[in-house]
């Protein structure tokens, strides 16, 4: 009988003793999720950022549209990195959509002052600018290119005619 009632009182304190320890994972295992979701939720955003992960966060967001043309927008992210503003963005169709932090709204409308007025001081920078910011075609997406040399064509002269001898040019 002595024996029963040691071994159940073991039992009990083991039983009890699991338990707490599982209960303390798991408590600290919450805390530890808790924290980390919290970082996530309320992280702050320098430079480009992928787009999923910048519209997982809870801080309100603005939208600009910007109308899809020849202007490259490596040049736009570049002035926006300057200012350390944290932004996304997002192509539907001809219309590209520059995704920013509300918190932002200022210092990124301020970039893009700063940005304007330092190329419209001069002439030269205009052009300077213009050249740097106008999209190169090596740099285009495949059905840009398409409609670039549609519009641009150079006549460069006459080509080589070549004949079903591989390589050999016909007399002319």
């Amino acid at each position: 009988m002595d024996q029963e009632r040691i071994s159940h009182s073991l039992t009990l304190k083991g039983k009890i003793t699991v338990e707490m320890t599982i209960q303390a994972l798991y408590a600290l295992a919450k805390a530890c999720h808790d924290h980390k979701q919290y970082k996530m939720d309320h992280r702050t955003f320098e430079g480009e950022t992928r787009f999923n992960e910048f519209m997982a966060t809870k801080s309100q967001k603005d939208v600009e549209q910007l109308l899809n043309s020849e202007v490259h927008l490596a040049k736009l992210k570049h002035y926006l990195e300057e200012y350390k503003v944290g932004f996304s963005y997002q192509q539907k169709g001809e219309i590209t959509y520059l995704y920013f932090e509300s918190k932002n709204r200022l210092l990124a409308e301020k970039a893009i002052k700063d940005m304007l007025a330092e190329v419209t001081k001069t002439p030269d920078k205009l052009k300077d600018f213009a050249k740097n910011v106008l999209r190169k075609p090596h740099e285009m997406l495949p059905e840009e290119k398409l409609a670039y040399y549609k519009n641009y064509t150079v006549y460069k002269g006459m080509s080589p005619v070549v004949t079903k001898d591989l390589g050999k040019e016909k007399a002319r």
